[in-house]
């Protein structure tokens, strides 16, 4: 497990974990826990660490569509876990340009900086939002394209 730089070990499913920050990798289920701070006195406690793949999503700011064979389409890393996601695009007017359910990371599938017509759209800084679908959050950001 990642401890921010911190001392740790696991000896019986015990993690013993000195002066942390953080602690990520952690299999999902009930995690006892228990805090000595600096004069002596602990605190015993309860945590449920519950599996949320969207947190798995990278969603990248950018793309340039030019044909240098190079970042052409927009990529949402593992979106394919979420099949019935729609992936929408949004212009600065709040005209919808794109939009995807069951968005796969190819050339010939996502956003490649076309509008519906399949026109090339211009260099400028778009408004996306991603539903999953699941009933989890719904995603809303800007891209940008550069050509």
């Amino acid at each position: 497990w990642e401890t921010g730089g911190a001392l740790f070990s696991q000896e019986d499913d015990i993690l013993v974990i000195d002066s942390f920050s953080s602690i990520s990798g952690l299999f999902p289920g009930v995690y006892a826990v228990e805090i000595i701070d600096d004069m002596g006195c602990i605190i015993k406690d309860s945590i449920e660490v519950k599996s949320n793949p969207n947190i798995c999503l990278t969603i990248y700011k950018a793309f340039s569509p030019n044909d240098d064979a190079t970042h052409e389409f927009w990529e949402i890393e593992n979106i394919h876990v979420y099949p019935e996601a729609v992936v929408s695009v949004y212009d600065r007017n709040g005209r919808q340009v794109f939009r995807r359910r069951n968005y796969i990371n190819s050339e010939e599938v996502a956003f490649g900086g076309n509008d519906i017509n399949g026109q090339p759209l211009p260099s400028s800084t778009y408004y996306y939002v991603i539903d999953l679908e699941n009933g989890d959050d719904v995603f809303k950001g800007t891209l940008t394209i550069v050509r």
